[in-house]
């Protein structure tokens, strides 16, 4: 990518080696579709969920008015979670709500409650499993809805944030009911 000088007072990036097409960036909204079209679903879905990892509101909060999927899922550090998961195990509670509201549906949770390593993946050792996410494992399906969020924050109990969160998901629980 590089960018072009500014043509009708909005900034461009040219891709490819010959500069074979050129996308006008004169708004965000415009950029993921782009991108999705260039890198597919999963490199956005990285994105998200590594921004959600770190805990980057500001980050996520532009990606969503990019228009990424909210529902995005990736194994961003070993482990294949859905970015409300991911908000929602991080503790990070200001995300999980801007997902949320965004449209990220905990029906669509993938997380089965593999623990992975460097040891389990190179086969030195088994995968270790989440204790509350045994059956899901064993059956390779996750817990779908508000209990796999609240699996989630079961096998964080005690930690700074938790008992926030929990009251988050409460929340969102009783506001999607009555929808």
């Amino acid at each position: 990518f590089g960018l072009l000088s500014q043509q009708f007072g909005h900034p461009n990036i040219y891709c490819g080696s010959f500069g074979e097409f050129v996308i006008n960036m004169s708004s965000l909204q415009d950029l993921a579709p782009v991108l999705q079209d260039l890198w597919g679903e999963s490199e956005l879905a990285y994105e998200l969920c590594s921004a959600v990892r770190e805990g980057d509101f500001a980050e996520v909060a532009k990606m969503l008015t990019a228009q990424y999927n909210p529902n995005s899922s990736s194994d961003y550090e070993i482990c294949n979670m859905t970015a409300l998961e991911r908000a929602v195990d991080e503790l990070h509670i200001g995300i999980a709500v801007l997902l949320f509201v965004h449209g990220a549906d905990p029906q669509n949770n993938v997380y089965v409650g593999e623990e992975l390593d460097h040891a389990s993946c190179s086969g030195r050792k088994s995968v270790d499993v989440r204790p509350g996410f045994e059956e899901a494992f064993a059956k390779d399906e996750p817990i779908v809805g508000f209990p796999g969020l609240h699996a989630l924050l079961q096998a964080n109990q005690g930690k700074r944030g938790c008992t926030r969160m929990r009251s988050i998901l409460f929340l969102m629980e009783k506001s999607s009911a009555h929808q």
